[in-house]
C-alpha cells in the first residue's frame, strides 16, 4: 500500500487557486456578491471590516491574516465598539462566514470546470496511472476534484471512501461495497458539515457538543457522487450543526469532526505505508501539524517529494528537516501533470 499526498497543486491545472492566491480570489469573490445583497450582506459588511481595522491586509498572506483573528479577537472586539459591530467580529462567526465563502467560492469554481471539457484529464491520467485500490490519498484540498476522477476510475465511492461509513448516517449506503481507495481531506471539504445532539449547557461556543457525531453532506455534492436521493437516519432529530472546515491559519482549528478521526487514520496509514509520494504541496508554514504528521513515515519507507518551480532553499530546508528525523526524503522538480505521463519513482540524479 502506498500513500499519496496532494496539495492545491493538483488542483491548480484545472482551474483552483494555488495557496498564496487565495486571499486575493476569495476577496474579488466575496465583493462581486455585493451587488447581489441578500444573505451575502453581512459576509461582506464582515469583510471590510476586517480590512478597515486593518486585521486584514492585502500584503500580508492569507494564514497571516486570518492568525489574527484567532488570536487578536479581544482587541478587536474593544476597536469595534469605537464604532463597528461587535458580532460581524466574533471569531466563531467569522470562521462561519469565511466557510461559506469558501464553501460558495470553490463550487462555483468547480462548477465552472466541469464546464470546461478535459479541465481535469492531466488528474484523470495521473490517477489512472499512478493509483492502485488499497492506496490512501491525503489531501488538504477543500475541492473534491481527486474523488470524483477516482469514482470515474471505480477506484472510490461515497459510503467509506472519506475514511468513515456513512451508512452509520444515511438510509441506502449498506449495498454499497467499501471504497477500493480512501481519500483523507485534512482539512476537510467544501459541503461537508458537522452534525451533533444535545449541545449541553452554552452550546458549542462553549466547547461543549453532543455526544454523537454526523457528517452531513450537502445535496449538490451527494448528487455529483450519484447519491442525489440519499436521506438521514433519523431525518426529523433535531441537529446542531456546524462547519468542521479548517482556515488556512497558523492557529487553525482541528478539534471538529471528522478531522481528529481523518488525522489519527492519516497516521496510521503513513505509519503502514510501504511508500509516500507527495506531489502539488509545499509544506506551507501554516501546516506544522502536517509536518509533524508526515514524522510518522515507517522507518525505510521513502518519501518522494514532487516540487514545481519551489526555489531550492525551500526545498533544501524541507530535505534537512526530514533528514534529522531519519527519513529517506528524495525530491524532485515536477509538475502532476508531467507525473501523469511518467513513471514513479522518476530516476534521481
Amino acid at each position: 500500500m502506498k500513500v499519496l499526498v496532494l496539495g492545491a497543486g493538483s488542483s491548480y491545472p484545472a482551474g483552483f487557486p494555488l495557496g498564496g492566491e487565495l486571499q486575493g480570489q476569495l476577496r474579488d469573490f466575496v465583493h462581486a456578491r455585493q451587488r447581489r445583497g441578500g444573505p451575502y450582506a453581512p459576509i461582506i459588511s464582515m469583510w471590510d471590516a476586517l480590512e478597515e481595522l486593518g486585521v486584514f491586509q492585502p500584503a500580508d498572506t492569507f494564514e497571516l491574516n486570518l492568525s489574527r483573528v484567532d488570536i487578536d479577537h479581544r482587541r478587536l472586539f474593544a476597536r469595534a465598539r469605537r464604532g463597528e459591530e461587535v458580532d460581524t467580529l466574533d471569531p466563531v462567526t467569522i470562521a462561519s462566514h469565511m466557510g461559506k465563502v469558501f464553501t460558495d467560492f470553490f463550487s462555483e469554481r468547480h462548477r465552472q470546470i466541469r464546464r470546461r471539457e478535459g479541465a481535469t484529464a492531466y488528474l484523470l491520467r495521473f490517477l489512472q496511472r499512478h493509483v492502485q485500490p488499497g492506496d490512501v490519498l491525503i489531501t488538504f484540498n477543500y475541492d473534491t476534484l481527486l474523488e470524483e476522477e477516482l469514482k470515474a476510475l471505480g477506484l472510490w465511492s461515497l459510503r467509506t471512501g472519506y475514511g468513515l461509513d456513512l451508512s452509520e448516517f444515511y438510509e441506502g449506503f449498506e449495498s454499497e461495497d467499501p471504497s477500493p481507495c480512501e481519500v483523507l481531506k485534512l482539512h476537510a471539504s467544501v459541503g461537508w458539515m458537522t452534525a451533533f445532539d444535545r449541545p449541553g449547557a452554552g452550546g458549542f461556543r462553549q466547547g461543549m457538543p453532543g455526544e454523537t457525531f454526523e457528517l452531513v453532506i450537502d445535496r449538490e455534492r451527494l448528487g455529483n457522487f450519484g447519491h442525489g436521493d440519499a436521506s438521514l437516519r433519523d431525518p426529523n432529530e433535531t441537529r446542531t450543526v456546524m462547519l468542521p472546515m479548517a482556515l488556512p491559519s497558523f492557529l487553525k482549528t482541528l478539534s471538529r469532526y471528522p478531522l481528529p478521526h481523518l488525522w489519527r487514520r492519516a497516521g496510521a496509514s503513513l505509519q503502514s505505508a510501504e511508500r509516500v509520494i507527495v506531489t502539488g504541496y509545499s509544506l506551507p508554514a501554516a501546516d506544522s501539524a502536517a509536518r509533524a504528521l508526515l514524522l510518522g513515515v515507517r522507518e525505510g519507507a521513502p518519501l518522494d517529494f514532487y516540487w514545481c518551480n519551489e526555489r531550492v532553499d525551500r526545498i533544501r530546508g524541507v530535505e534537512s528537516f526530514f533528514r534529522q528525523a531519519g527519513i529517506a526524503f528524495r525530491d524532485r522538480n515536477a509538475s502532476i501533470e508531467s507525473l501523469a505521463d511518467a513513471e514513479l519513482p522518476l530516476s534521481h540524479n
